[in-house]
């Protein structure tokens, strides 16, 4: 009987150190969990309905286009820990990249257009002539969800967009 005192006991502990170890988030922000970059051609977009309306129909899909009017492109596939549609005041998404050979990022700001979906999944896509470069991908990138003020609810950087921090643990002098 002792033995599964002490195991509840632990198992309490586990479960407080846990609980207190996830960030809460305040109501209007997110995290980025994950970012995929893919190229996509136009024709992927096209659904049985569009034939038929003329429209295009994203479905459940939450697309934001630097270019609305042109698909194909260079889309950038965020991965949402809530749907878009829980994230309050968010209006636009800031999209910056820093390209081969170029010494300054490349700024894009798309506005959310049309009502936000209950999708976790936002395809942010840099289509037309504002991606002309073929097959280069970008060397460091960053990508964030703001609201009109400006202020970021959601934001997620590649590795090579952030400046390492200063480490110490390491010398190559000594």
């Amino acid at each position: 009987m002792k033995r599964w005192i002490g195991y509840f006991a632990c198992l309490i502990l586990v479960g407080v150190f846990a609980c207190g170890a996830n960030e809460v988030l305040p109501e209007r922000a997110a995290h980025i969990e994950k970012v995929r970059i893919r190229s996509i051609e136009g024709h992927r977009f096209v659904r049985l309905s569009e034939y038929f309306t003329g429209k295009e129909n994203p479905g459940n899909r939450m697309i934001v286009r630097s270019q609305p009017g042109e698909r194909t492109g260079l889309y950038f596939i965020l991965r949402l820990d809530r749907p878009v549609c829980d994230i309050q005041d968010a209006s636009k998404v800031r999209m910056s990249m820093l390209l081969p050979l170029l010494a300054e990022p490349i700024v894009y700001e798309m506005p959310f257009s049309g009502e936000k979906k209950r999708t976790k999944t936002v395809m942010v896509g840099i289509t037309g002539s504002d991606w002309k470069m073929g097959g280069i991908v970008p060397v460091g990138w960053h990508v964030g969800i703001e609201d009109d003020a400006g202020h970021i609810l959601a934001e997620h950087s590649s590795f090579l967009w952030r400046m390492p921090e200063e480490d110490t643990a390491f010398d190559a002098g000594k």
